[in-house]
């Protein structure tokens, strides 16, 4: 992009509205010239009614943590597992669990460097890698887990979520807290010490910090997790709305 001028005739009169799930893609639209009255914003959502709660104990000095993510460079399974072996040193009662396999058209494998980074910590009773769970199955699996964990970054190709995992949802639905990062729409979605924490990307000792402290918890400090169910519950309810009618209710119609 060489110039405003340049930028501000991609936007023909025509065109009726640049449709963007977050206030990141929104925000972009806007510094490269978009008229404010282009762009809407039609939040990303889960069906939280159909999706049980369930209410979790948590006693200082235990911590079970999980991502489920396709395994791409965006999605910081490196930062996950860096994070936690720096926070496993002096919290170990912990274990972390991901769930997904490999992208097809990664060059490396991420799911064979995870195991290699495992075992050359010795963590390998720490650590599980499983390929996939049906997606039926996958609210009542995370109830066996204190903390969801997702560190999206830029990939070096500028890669990106875009948006938000829209698994954050179905993590805080669930009652379940999130470890996160600031990339692009994932504060929208994850409230920062109300439903979760975030660091910045890349930033594995400030992942390893969020670690340290959900690990020392008491029930009664762990009160992330009914923050997020009642968030996914209540102020997102009408974001589900637009899950189903995605254009309307940006243009105001019924």
């Amino acid at each position: 992009m060489r110039g405003s001028r340049q930028a501000n005739l991609r936007y023909e009169p025509a065109t009726l509205l640049f449709l963007c799930e977050g206030t990141h893609g929104a925000g972009l639209l806007e510094r490269q010239g978009c008229p404010q009255e282009k762009i809407g914003v039609s939040r990303l959502a889960v069906r939280s009614a159909s999706i049980q709660p369930v209410a979790k104990e948590k006693r200082p000095g235990e911590l079970r943590l999980i991502q489920i993510a396709t395994m791409s460079e965006k999605t910081g399974h490196r930062y996950t597992l860096e994070a936690f072996l720096a926070a496993l040193e002096d919290c170990p009662g912990m274990h972390l669990t991901f769930v997904g396999a490999d992208m097809p058209n990664n060059q490396v494998s991420i799911g064979s460097w995870l195991k290699a980074r495992t075992r050359e910590a010795g963590a390998e009773d720490k650590v599980t890698l499983i390929p996939r769970i049906p997606f039926d199955r996958l609210h009542s699996y995370l109830s066996a887990f204190h903390v969801f964990i997702h560190p999206s970054v830029y990939a070096e190709n500028r890669d990106s979520e875009g948006g938000a995992p829209i698994v954050l949802l179905d993590a805080q639905a669930t009652g379940m807290p999130v470890i996160a990062t600031t990339h692009c729409d994932i504060p929208d979605e994850v409230i920062y010490e109300r439903t979760g924490l975030l660091a910045v990307e890349r930033y594995v000792s400030e992942t390893a910090a969020h670690i340290r402290r959900f690990y020392e918890m008491r029930q009664e400090e762990y009160r992330f997790a009914t923050r997020g169910e009642k968030t996914c519950g209540d102020s997102l309810r009408h974001q589900a709305k637009c899950g189903d009618h995605p254009v309307a209710p940006v243009l105001g119609r019924p």
